[in-house]
């Protein structure tokens, strides 16, 4: 059993992280300041004797004694910078010099994540303080660069294409993203997240960095995939022809000097389809909502809602 730190563990890929590494028998530890995370992703672990949660801004130094680390909360999109581009830059330098100190004095390995986005110089800088930290003490770091992630837990601010759409259908109002319908955009499903993740700190492989799988999808196509996965027939899609949401990069395919796709390093192709991954997301989305207000529908969504709750209990 490993003692394991994820700094930004509240969130929608950190809690899913942090979920696997006590499935496989791990300690774990998670950090986060709740500022885009949620604790409520991590209440389900509350009586865990293997978890351990510390509210934190990772900008303050900490101490810890781990033998490995995931950070997670480096700001690496639009949307996580935009609103204080002081903070977020602070946070991605201070906040990844205190998770390789903490991983210096450990001994321990550290995985980086960041964004395929990439948006601001802070991100540059808390990869680039990375690299110098393998280069000049030894530490073993290794980089992972996620697509936009979605999937159940994701936050219900409606920020997220995937999450305005999916909060639209379940409203049962017309889809009106703000992104042009022929704008193509990568996602990554949680799961495919986590994975990549998890493999990138057990392979012996030492790349600059490493992509999650996605797949690529047009903002129509997603729509009607939304549409579909909640039952709505007859809905409109509108082009507003504004500009998309700020964690939604145009797709990109990264230079192979730039960083290595998962597929290739890892051998790891998308586990889940986006159909399947949408249907999901959108039952998630639907039973936190029949939850907080008491009321349980008949329909496609819960029935889809049954199914999940089957197969988990499977």
């Amino acid at each position: 059993m490993q003692r394991i730190l994820v700094v930004g563990g509240a969130g929608v890929v950190g809690s899913h992280l942090v979920d696997r590494l006590l499935a496989e028998g791990n300690e774990v530890v998670a950090i986060d300041d709740l500022s885009r995370g949620s604790f409520a992703n991590l209440a389900h672990l509350r009586r865990s004797p293997r978890f351990a949660f510390m509210e934190h801004d990772v900008a303050i130094p900490y101490r810890a004694s781990v033998d490995a680390l995931f950070h997670l909360a480096v700001p690496s999109t639009r949307m996580a910078c935009a609103p204080d581009p002081v903070k977020a830059m602070l946070t991605c330098v201070l906040g990844t010099m205190h998770a390789l100190e903490v991983a210096t004095l450990n001994g321990a390995p550290l995985v980086l994540a960041t964004a395929t986005e990439r948006w601001g110089d802070g991100v540059r800088c808390a990869e680039s303080l990375a690299v110098d930290y393998a280069t000049t003490r030894g530490t073993e770091v290794r980089i992972v660069r996620l697509p936009s992630a979605y999937g159940p837990r994701m936050a219900p601010d409606g920020d997220h294409l995937v999450t305005s759409l999916v909060l639209q259908a379940l409203r049962g109002e017309d889809l009106t993203p703000r992104a042009r319908l022929d704008r193509r955009v990568r996602l990554a499903y949680v799961d495919d997240a986590v994975e990549t993740l998890l493999r990138t700190m057990s392979s012996v492989q030492h790349t600059p960095a490493v992509v999650a799988p996605s797949v690529e999808v047009s903002v129509l196509d997603l729509a009607h995939l939304v549409a579909e996965a909640a039952g709505l027939v007859g809905i409109e899609v509108t082009d507003t022809s504004l500009e998309g949401p700020p964690s939604m990069p145009l797709s990109a395919s990264p230079t192979i000097a730039d960083a290595l796709p998962a597929s290739i390093v890892l051998g790891l192709v998308p586990s889940v389809d986006l159909p399947e991954g949408i249907a999901r997301t959108v039952s998630w989305f639907a039973k936190r909502a029949m939850r907080a207000s008491g009321v349980f529908e008949r329909g496609a969504v819960a029935s889809r809602i049954a199914k999940d709750e089957q197969r988990r209990a499977g």
